[in-house]
């Protein structure tokens, strides 16, 4: 066991570069807008009280348009001007806002809140919205972004930092868990007699050192595209690593 107090511990310094890098990131879902539910979702009028949340058949308007053999909404009767010409409005804004009954009139009830479909990850889970038992819905989807300018940190530890965590190679050397998703840091403790030892631990464990937690790189993705992309996307991005000097990443390089 490490011979350290709680007030020991600190991040180890960094030496930064900056480079550019094609990531997978998450992106808005482009049908809830990050929402993660939507309203533009219908069922059967018979099935909805008749069938459990999980089971119930749902249907997007362009779904519930085909099942019901509606024609087109020009001949229907629905148009709209566009570019100098009369076309069909679309279908959304029909059932939306010019004939709310059109679905019901063919069999069809429209949903409030529902997870989006676009979006779900897969899991199942209770919905706090809507108290349903249905897929979890995150709000985003993931897509590749190429040529993402990136502020890459190697880690300088302490000249002689010693890495002697019984859970040394593990993704937390901590706590030794693995299969981390999101990164993990370089934390380094000073002993009594002025010798180092460093660690790489996942962001739980910062916070159970009584640090600051780091910002995920798909934390920082969000947080880009909550802010309206404003500006150059940028992203902090740390390298593992145990060279007890930068030499080997160096400014000059």
């Amino acid at each position: 066991m490490m011979n350290t107090t709680p007030e020991d511990w600190g991040f180890a310094g960094f030496t930064v570069r900056t480079e550019t890098r094609d990531l997978m990131l998450p992106t808005k879902c482009g049908d809830c807008h990050g929402k993660g539910y939507t309203y533009d979702y219908y069922c059967k009028t018979e099935d909805y009280s008749t069938v459990s949340a999980r089971d119930l058949r749902t249907y997007t308007i362009d779904e519930m348009w085909e099942e019901a053999g509606l024609p087109s909404t020009e001949e229907l009767g629905y148009t709209t001007w566009k570019n100098g010409e009369t076309v069909g409005d679309s279908r959304w804004n029909v059932l939306m806002n010019r004939n709310r009954k059109l679905a019901g009139e063919n069999g069809f009830q429209r949903l409030s809140q529902m997870p989006c479909k676009t979006c779900a990850n897969g899991k199942m889970m209770r919905n706090r919205r809507t108290g349903a038992y249905a897929p979890n819905s995150t709000g985003y989807v993931r897509q590749m972004h190429y040529d993402v300018k990136c502020n890459i940190h190697y880690a300088a530890w302490p000249e002689g930092t010693d890495f002697t965590s019984r859970y040394h190679g593990k993704d937390c050397e901590a706590c030794a868990k693995n299969n981390i998703k999101s990164s993990t840091y370089p934390v380094v403790a000073q002993r009594a007699d002025g010798t180092h030892t460093g660690l790489w631990v996942g962001n739980t464990c910062v916070h159970k050192f009584g640090l600051k937690k780091f910002k995920t790189t798909d934390e920082q993705a969000k947080s880009w595209q909550d802010k309206g992309c404003r500006g150059e996307l940028v992203l902090d991005l740390y390298v593992r690593g145990y060279e007890t000097t930068s030499a080997s990443h160096s400014e000059e390089e």
